[in-house]
């Protein structure tokens, strides 16, 4: 059997295209318990919001900080210690660091308004890393970032329970549609 240079060029370009789609696949199963992690910390602290608004500011700092660490603890655990992503951690550093200085600058005094501003930024960072790593996380940025808009332009009743349900639903479902290959 002779092989032709074409017939060569293909099997590599065909090769190619399994080894991107296997790195895409490895990509979501990584991300999958780290959007289930986030999107429970969403749930939970919105519903807590919804209970106890004036103590919202302070309920989202611990959420953060719980969801952070945990997020740390996934990614060293998938990666291994000596092999964590220490890009990733310094990258929601400065995320989180440049949403704080938007809050200040702005003077945002409404919470609801704040928490659909941080949410919103949070869908924008899930789209652009969709963009380098996978259509679903884009299609996850896009819907937190959709649910994030509408809340805060709407501000329905009950917004901490929108949040929860919506946007704290939509993580958690996104990590399960990640996690199947």
């Amino acid at each position: 059997m002779n092989v032709t240079p074409q017939d060569a060029a293909r099997a590599l370009k065909d090769v190619d295209q399994v080894a991107g789609r296997s790195s895409t696949l490895r990509a979501y199963r990584a991300a999958s318990p780290v959007f289930i992690l986030w999107g429970l910390v969403w749930a939970v602290v919105n519903l807590c919001c919804d209970q106890w608004p004036g103590q919202a500011g302070g309920l989202w700092t611990a959420g953060d900080l719980v969801g952070f660490a945990g997020s740390i603890v996934i990614g060293s655990r998938m990666a291994g210690p000596e092999r964590l992503n220490w890009r990733g951690v310094v990258t929601a550093a400065v995320v989180m660091a440049a949403a704080a200085a938007v809050v200040v600058l702005l003077r945002i005094r409404a919470v609801e308004t704040l928490t659909a501003l941080i949410c919103l930024v949070v869908g924008a960072v899930y789209m652009v890393w969709g963009v380098w790593h996978g259509a679903r996380i884009f299609i996850l940025g896009l819907i937190i970032a959709g649910v994030s808009l509408a809340a805060g332009l709407l501000h329905p009743p009950h917004f901490y329970l929108w949040m929860a349900g919506a946007g704290g639903g939509a993580l958690i479902v996104g990590g399960l549609w990640l996690r199947r290959l």
